[in-house]
C-alpha cells in the first residue's frame, strides 16, 4: 500500500421514505424531536493509497452524475430496492404498508405490528437518530492526536464530562471552522473555534484562551469574532487556560450544565451511552433502519472515488472489496445497489457489457452480528457477488483486497483510527484503504460535480433501464405518456418542445434530464408561485440541491442563494425571464460557467413566451438569445427544453420562433390532451347573478362527492376536498379579494384564503382612494404561507387569479370554478387542469356572463384595429359581461400602434438620439434610461427598448433595480444595417417574398429618417401579427362559452383546439384509403397560405402519422413537399420521400400513377413559384418523377424544368417504339 494520503468531506446520505412519512407521528408519540438530518448526510473519508490513475474521459461524466445523485438531498431517498429490502428485514417486528398513490410509491406510515409494540417501536426509532458510541469510554485515548494544547485536551476529557455528562466529550465538537457558524464566512474563512455544541435548542461556543488573548490586538479580534457569533445566534463562553488547569472552569459552567441537562442531545445520548440501543431487538432494528441507509450512501460515494482514483478498474474481471463494519450492517446492500445504478448509467450512455464480478468480504462486530440487511444468497449470486463474513480481528488472514473500507456511523471523524499500518496486511500492495467517519455538525461541502455533457444513446429498448432510474430517483412506478420520449430526446442533447396535458408530469421530464447530466440546469418559470411549488416538490422527494431566486425573498435570502449559486451548490435553479436582464445575475453566470456546465435551459410553461412576451413580459423574447450568450461553458450552449400543457398551433409556432427551435422533430405531444377525470360544466348567468350561482355550485358539491357539507369543507390531510376559484383580476367587484370576503361570510366555519400577484386594494368611494389591504412585505409572507398552507392541506378553498393558475402540483384538487372566462382556451385548460391530478374525478365549472352581441361584434370586427378599440364605448364595470371585462385588460396590454410609435419616438428623442447623432457607423455606446417602478412606465419602456432591438439599434440591455433604470447598449448602423435587422426579425414570421418587400414598405412609412420609418413599420407589423391573434384567442373562448350547452361541448371544443392543425383532420382522413384527390386538397392549404408556419405544420403532421403508417404513399408525397416548402428546405429528404411515395403506388398496383406524377408537378410548381430556389427545386423534382415514371407524357410536362433529362426519356421512348416497329416488321418474336 502506498503511503500517499488524501482526505475529503463529502455529502451522501439516504433516509427511508417510511421514516419521512412517519416523522410527525414519531415526534408526537415519543415526545422526542428529530435532530438535523443534514449532519448525518455529511461525512469525512481518508484514503491511503496511490490514487494516481484517473478514470477515462468517457466515464468521468457518468461518475460525476452518480456522485450528484448520491448528494441530491441531504439526505435523499434510497432506491426502492434498498428500502424494500430493509423494511422486509424487520418483518418479524412489523409490516410496513406500501401504497401507490397516483403512480407514486409510498411506504407507511401505516403498519401492521407483530413482535413490536407501536409506542416502543416509535421510541426506539426516535432514539436511533441520536449518535453516540457507547463502546468508547476513554476520551484521552479516543481523541489522541486531535487537539493541540494540554488545556484543550483537559477541557474535553475532564471539564466537559464533569459538567455535562461523562459521554458528552463525544458530542462537543473541537476545532470547528468559524465560517460554518457565522454569516460572514469569508471574513473568518481560515479561523476556528476551540469547541462548539449545537442542538435543536442550544448553540454554544467554548473558547479556551491562553495568555496571548490578553494582547490588545488579539482582544479586538476576539471581540469581533464574538459579535459575529452572537449575531448568528451563538452564545460564547470564554475560559482562561488557567481556569481549565485549576478546575475552576467546572464551577463557572455549572449553571450551563444544569440548563443543558434536559436537552435531548445530551439526555438521550446519555441514556444510549449507558444502555446501548442494540441491546434490545427493537433498538437494534431501529438503528438499522435509521443509520444503515446513510452508511450505504457513504460506501457508494467512496466506491466512486475508488473508480476515479483507479483503485477499482472497470475493465478488470474481479473487484476484491473488503469492508469493515464497526456498527450497523450496510455492505451487501450498498454493493448490490451500486452495481445496479452503475450498470444502468453505463447502459444508457451506450457502454454495454457486464461489470466485474465482486468478491465481498465483511468484517463486523459481535454487537451487530444479529442485524441482518435482508439480502439473500440468490440476490448475491444474481449480481455475481461471492460473499464472506467474519469478526474484526478474528483472524490474521490476508485478504488481498483492491480496496478496504472501514466504516462507522457512531464514531466521529476526530476520533482516533487504528492507523495506516493496521490495514497493510488486509490489502494488496497497490490497494487503497478508506476510513469513513461522521461529522459533528452540518457543513456546506456539497458542490455539484460537473463534467462535459453526456450524449446518452437511448432508444425504446432502453426504456426499462431509464424506468429503473425514474423509480429510484422519483419513486414513480412508470412513465406517463410522452415522458419517455421527452426525456430520451433531452438526454440525447437535442432540443425539445413538449406539449403534454396538464397533470401529465412535465416537470419530471426536465428534472430527470437535469439530474442525469453533470451540471447545473436553469429553469425559467413565469410565476413565483410556480418556483416555490417546484422547489418544494423536489425537496419533498428528497432532492434539495435546488433553489429559486425571486423578489419574494428578502435581500439577505437572495444574497445567500446567489452566493451558493456562484459556488455551484445547486443542480437546479429557478429564475424568472427578467433575471437574465439583470447585470448581477449575468455576473453570476459568468462565475458559474468558468468551471460548471449548464446542460439545459428549461422554459417551463413555454406558452408564456408567446402569450406574455409580446404583452408585459418582454424579457421572454430575449430569453433564448441571452441563455445562449451567457450560459456557454467550453463552447457548449445549453440545450433548450420548452415545456407546456397548453399551446395551440398558433402559439406553438410563435414559441418555436422566439426560442429558436425550428426542428419539427423537437415537438413531442400525446395522442390526446383529453383528461377524462375532469368533468366540465358551464353555467350561464348575468354578471349580477354570479355570486348567487357560485353559492349554489359550492353547496351542491358535497352531495356530488358523497360527503356531508362539514366533511367536504374540512381539511383532512391527503383526503381534503380542495377547491380553486379563479377570477381574472384582483380588485373591485368580481375581483379575488371581494369574492374571498363573500365566501368567508357564507362559510364561517371554513378557512378560505386568496392569492393574487399584487396586493389587493380597498376603494374608498367617497374619498376616491385605494388603500392596500397590507404592506408589500406582509403580502409576500402571506402569499408564501398561503401557498404552502393550501398545498399542505391546512385549508380547503383558495380564491386566486392566474398567478396561481399554472403548474401548481396539488393532487387532491377536486374542483375548479371560473368566475368568468379567462383570456384563451389555453389558459382555461391550464387553470382547470389544476384539478384531478391524482387521476380521481374532479369538476371544472365556468360561470359565464355574456355581453351585448353588438358590442361583441365591434370587439372582434377584423376591420377594427387596436387603435380603434379605444374608441368603443364600454358599459360600466358592474354592467359588463366576461368578454367586456377581458377586453379591458386586452386594451391595457395592446394600447394601439399609434401609442407605441409615439412612446418609441419619445424614447429616441429623449435618451438615444443625442448620442446617436455623434456616433460613427459601427460605434457602440451605453445609455442609461430611467423609469418609474410603481406604474406602467417600466413595462412600456422595456417594450420600446425591445422594439428598437428588433431593428438592430439596441444590441443588449440590463435592468438596474437599485437605480431604477435600464442600461442600454446601442449601435450605430447604416440604413441597410437597420433594414437587414428588421428583415431578419420579420423573417421569423413571414415568407421570403414578404421579407424581400420590407425595404419598400419601410420607405413608404411616414417618419424622419430610416429609424423612425422602421419603427413605424415594425409596430404596425407587430399589431397585425400579434394583437389580432391575441384578440382571436379571446374570441375563440368567447365563442365556445356562448355556444356550449353542456360540459361535453366544452371538452370537445378544447380537444379540437389543442389537438388540431389545418392538416390534422385531412391527414387522418387520407389514412383510410389511397385517394390522390384528398392529397391535392391538403396541398391546396399550402398553396393558399404564405406564412412560414404552414409548410412546417404539414411536415410535422406527416411525420407524426408516418410513425404509424410508414409506407403510406400519400403521407410520403406530402412530407416530401413539406420538406421542399419549409423555410430551410431539406431537398434530399424531400425528393427521397417523393420517390418512395411514387414507388409505393407502383408497388401497390395503382393504375393512375402517371396522373399523380403530373398533378404533383403542377401543384409543387405553384407552391414553389414565389420562392427564390424554385428553378432548382423544379428541376430536381422533374428528374425525380422521371426516374420513377419515365413516360413521354411526364417528360413533356417537366421539359421546361429539366430539358436534358426529359429529352433523354423522350429519345428512349422513340427508340423503344422504333425497335418495336422494326421487330414487328421483320417478324422478330418478343
Amino acid at each position: 500500500m502506498s503511503s500517499s494520503f488524501f482526505a475529503e468531506e463529502a455529502s451522501a446520505g439516504f433516509y427511508l421514505g417510511y421514516l419521512r412519512e412517519l416523522r410527525e407521528r414519531l415526534v408526537k408519540s415519543s415526545n422526542i424531536s428529530i435532530p438535523d438530518l443534514r449532519t448525518l448526510s455529511v461525512f469525512k473519508f481518508k484514503r491511503f493509497g496511490d490514487g494516481n490513475q484517473k478514470i477515462s474521459r468517457e466515464l468521468g461524466p457518468l461518475v460525476a452524475v452518480y456522485r450528484n445523485l448520491l448528494a441530491r438531498g441531504e439526505p435523499t431517498l434510497p432506491s426502492l430496492f434498498v428500502e424494500r429490502t430493509l423494511l422486509a428485514s424487520v418483518g418479524h417486528l412489523l409490516k410496513v404498508k406500501e401504497t401507490n398513490r397516483a403512480g407514486s410509491v409510498r411506504f407507511g406510515p401505516e403498519a401492521q405490528y407483530k413482535e413490536a409494540k407501536e409506542e416502543d417501536w416509535y421510541l426506539a426509532l426516535a432514539k436511533a437518530h441520536y449518535i453516540v458510541e457507547p463502546r468508547l469510554k476513554d476520551p484521552v485515548k479516543a481523541l489522541n492526536g486531535t487537539l493541540d494544547s494540554e488545556e484543550e485536551r483537559l477541557f474535553i476529557s475532564s471539564t466537559v464530562p464533569e459538567v455535562f455528562g461523562k459521554h458528552t466529550w463525544q458530542i462537543v465538537e473541537p476545532q470547528r471552522p468559524l465560517s460554518t457558524l457565522t454569516k460572514d464566512n469569508e471574513i473568518f474563512s481560515r479561523q476556528r473555534v476551540d469547541f462548539s455544541y449545537e442542538s435543536t435548542q442550544w448553540k454554544l461556543v467554548f473558547e479556551v484562551d491562553g495568555d496571548q488573548h490578553n494582547d490588545n490586538g488579539q482582544s479586538i479580534l476576539d471581540k469581533k469574532r464574538d459579535n459575529a457569533l452572537q449575531e448568528a445566534g451563538w452564545k460564547v463562553v470564554r475560559l482562561s487556560a488557567a481556569e481549565v488547569r485549576q478546575g475552576t472552569a467546572v464551577k463557572r459552567l455549572s449553571k450551563a450544565g444544569e440548563a443543558l441537562a434536559d436537552d435531548p442531545m445530551i439526555s438521550l445520548t446519555g441514556e444510549i451511552y449507558n444502555k446501548p440501543l442494540w441491546e434490545t431487538k427493537a433498538g437494534l432494528e431501529a438503528m438499522k433502519l435509521v443509520l444503515s441507509p446513510f452508511a450505504i450512501a457513504r460506501i457508494q460515494r467512496v466506491l466512486l472515488d475508488a473508480l476515479e482514483s483507479g483503485a477499482l478498474d472497470l475493465n478488470a474481471s474481479l473487484w476484491n472489496i473488503l469492508i469493515i463494519e464497526r456498527d450497523v450492517p450496510c455492505s451487501k446492500l450498498a454493493v448490490i445497489d451500486f452495481i445496479q445504478h452503475l450498470s444502468a448509467l453505463l447502459s444508457l450512455s451506450g457502454r454495454e457489457g457486464k461489470l466485474p464480478s465482486v468478491k465481498l468480504t465483511v468484517l463486523n462486530t459481535r454487537e451487530f452480528s444479529d442485524a441482518d440487511e435482508g439480502v439473500t444468497d440468490a440476490l448475491l449470486k444474481e449480481h455475481q457477488i461471492s460473499f464472506k463474513k467474519d469478526f474484526i480481528g478474528a483472524s490474521d488472514g490476508f485478504y488481498n483486497a483492491d480496496v478496504c473500507l472501514d466504516i462507522s456511523m457512531l464514531q466521529k471523524e476526530n476520533f482516533a483510527d487504528p492507523g495506516e499500518g493496521w490495514y497493510k496486511d488486509l490489502i494488496k500492495a497497490s490497494g487503497s484503504v478508506y476510513i469513513l467517519r461522521g461529522v459533528h455538525s452540518h457543513r456546506q461541502v456539497r458542490k455539484i460535480a460537473t463534467e462535459s455533457p453526456i450524449m446518452y444513446k437511448i432508444d425504446h429498448s432502453k426504456e426499462e433501464t431509464l424506468r429503473f432510474l425514474l423509480q429510484n430517483i422519483f419513486r414513480k412506478e412508470t412513465f406517463r405518456e410522452g415522458q419517455f420520449d421527452v426525456i430520451r430526446r433531452a438526454l440525447g442533447l437535442k432540443p425539445v418542445i413538449a406539449l403534454l396535458p396538464t397533470g401529465a408530469g412535465k416537470s419530471i421530464c426536465y428534472q430527470m434530464a437535469a439530474l442525469l447530466q453533470p451540471g447545473i440546469t436553469i429553469v425559467v418559470d413565469p410565476l413565483k408561485t410556480l418556483m416555490l411549488d417546484q422547489a418544494e416538490n423536489l425537496k419533498a422527494a428528497g432532492i434539495d440541491c435546488v433553489e429559486f431566486i425571486n423578489s419574494d425573498q428578502t435581500v439577505l435570502e437572495r444574497e445567500e442563494v446567489v452566493k451558493n449559486f456562484d459556488q455551484g451548490r445547486y443542480q437546479i435553479i429557478f429564475v424568472s425571464p427578467e433575471r437574465f436582464q439583470i447585470g448581477e445575475f449575468r455576473s453570476s453566470l459568468a462565475k458559474v460557467t468558468v468551471n460548471n456546465l449548464i446542460p439545459y435551459l428549461v422554459i417551463d410553461e413555454a406558452h408564456c413566451v408567446s402569450e406574455w412576451g409580446h404583452d408585459f413580459r418582454t424579457s421572454y423574447l430575449n430569453l433564448a438569445r441571452n441563455a445562449r450568450k451567457y450560459c456557454k461553458h467550453n463552447g457548449f450552449e445549453p440545450v433548450v427544453l420548452a415545456l407546456t400543457g397548453t399551446a395551440s398551433f398558433v402559439v406553438l409556432s410563435d414559441v418555436q420562433r422566439e426560442i429558436g427551435v425550428d426542428d419539427e422533430e423537437s415537438k413531442i405531444q400525446p395522442a390526446t390532451f383529453d383528461r377524462k377525470e375532469l368533468n366540465f360544466e358551464i353555467e350561464k348567468v348575468p354578471s349580477t347573478g354570479k355570486e348567487q350561482k357560485l353559492m349554489k355550485i359550492l353547496n351542491k358539491l358535497p352531495e356530488r362527492f358523497g360527503k356531508s357539507r362539514e366533511e367536504f369543507f374540512k381539511p383532512n390531510s391527503y383526503n381534503t376536498c380542495s377547491g380553486l376559484i379563479f377570477t381574472q383580476h384582483v380588485n373591485a367587484n368580481y375581483g379575488v379579494y371581494e369574492i374571498c370576503g363573500v365566501l368567508r361570510s357564507s362559510f364561517p366555519g371554513t378557512r378560505i384564503e386568496f392569492f393574487s400577484g399584487e396586493v389587493p386594494k380597498v376603494t374608498d368611494r367617497f374619498r376616491k382612494t385605494k388603500t392596500p389591504v397590507m404592506s408589500s412585505e406582509e403580502f409576500d409572507r402571506y402569499k408564501r404561507d398561503t401557498q404552502l398552507g393550501f398545498k399542505n392541506n391546512e385549508f380547503p378553498v383558495l380564491v386566486a387569479t392566474k398567478a396561481f393558475g399554472m403548474g401548481i402540483d396539488k393532487p387532491n384538487i377536486r374542483y375548479t370554478i371560473h368566475y368568468g372566462i379567462p383570456q384563451s382556451l389555453e389558459a382555461y385548460y391550464q387553470e382547470a387542469g389544476r384539478a384531478g391530478r391524482d387521476r380521481e374525478d374532479a369538476v371544472c365549472t365556468i360561470i359565464f356572463s355574456d355581453d351585448d352581441r353588438s358590442l361583441i361584434q365591434k370587439y372582434f370586427d377584423p376591420n377594427v384595429d387596436a387603435d380603434k378599440l379605444a374608441d368603443i364605448q364600454d358599459p360600466g364595470w358592474n354592467d359588463r359581461g366576461d368578454i367586456c371585462r377581458m377586453m379591458y385588460f386586452h386594451k391595457i396590454s395592446f394600447r394601439g400602434a399609434s401609442t407605441e410609435k409615439r412612446e418609441i419616438k419619445e424614447l429616441l428623442s429623449s435618451y438615444i438620439g443625442k448620442h446617436l447623432s455623434s456616433m460613427k457607423t459601427g460605434e457602440r455606446k451605453t445609455v442609461e434610461i430611467p423609469c418609474s417602478w410603481g406604474n406602467e412606465d417600466r413595462g412600456n419602456k422595456e417594450k420600446s427598448i425591445y422594439r428598437l432591438s428588433s431593428i438592430g439599434l439596441v444590441e443588449d440591455y440590463t435592468i438596474d433595480y437599485n437605480r431604477k433604470q435600464f442600461v442600454v447598449e446601442i449601435c450605430r448602423k447604416t440604413d441597410d444595417g437597420y433594414i437587414k435587422a428588421l428583415q431578419e426579425y420579420v423573417g421569423r414570421y413571414k415568407t421570403e417574398e414578404y421579407v424581400e418587400n420590407v425595404p419598400y414598405e419601410v420607405a413608404s412609412e411616414k417618419g424622419n429618417g430610416i429609424i423612425e420609418k422602421a419603427v413605424c413599420f415594425l409596430t404596425r407589423f407587430v399589431y397585425d401579427e400579434i394583437e389580432r391573434k391575441r384578440r382571436r384567442a379571446l374570441q375563440n373562448i368567447a365563442e365556445v362559452a356562448r355556444s356550449s350547452a353542456n360540459g361535453e361541448d366544452i371538452r370537445r371544443a378544447l380537444l379540437d383546439y389543442l389537438e388540431s392543425s389545418p392538416f390534422t383532420g385531412p391527414l387522418q382522413e387520407i389514412l383510410r384509403k389511397v385517394d390522390p384527390a384528398q392529397w391535392w386538397e391538403i396541398l391546396s392549404i399550402l398553396e393558399d397560405n404564405d406564412d412560414v408556419d404552414t409548410a412546417r405544420q404539414l411536415l410535422g403532421g406527416c411525420r407524426r402519422f408516418l410513425e404509424s403508417s410508414p409506407d403510406h404513399p400519400g403521407l410520403l408525397l406530402l412530407s416530401g413537399v413539406g420538406n421542399l416548402a419549409i423555410k430551410f428546405p431539406n431537398l434530399d429528404a424531400g425528393f427521397s420521400a417523393i420517390k418512395t411515395g411514387l414507388k409505393e403506388l407502383l408497388k401497390n398496383g395503382y393504375s393512375k400513377v402517371e396522373d399523380v406524377g403530373s398533378e404533383l408537378v403542377e401543384r409543387v410548381a405553384r407552391i414553389m413559384a414565389p420562392k427564390p430556389n424554385s428553378a432548382e427545386v423544379m428541376a430536381l423534382l422533374g428528374e425525380t418523377v422521371l426516374d420513377v415514371i419515365p413516360t413521354r407524357r411526364i417528360a413533356r410536362e417537366v421539359y421546361k424544368y429539366c430539358p436534358e433529362k426529359a429529352q433523354l426519356v423522350i429519345m428512349n421512348e422513340i427508340a423503344h417504339r422504333v425497335k418495336k416497329f422494326n421487330d414487328g416488321f421483320i417478324g422478330v418474336k418478343r
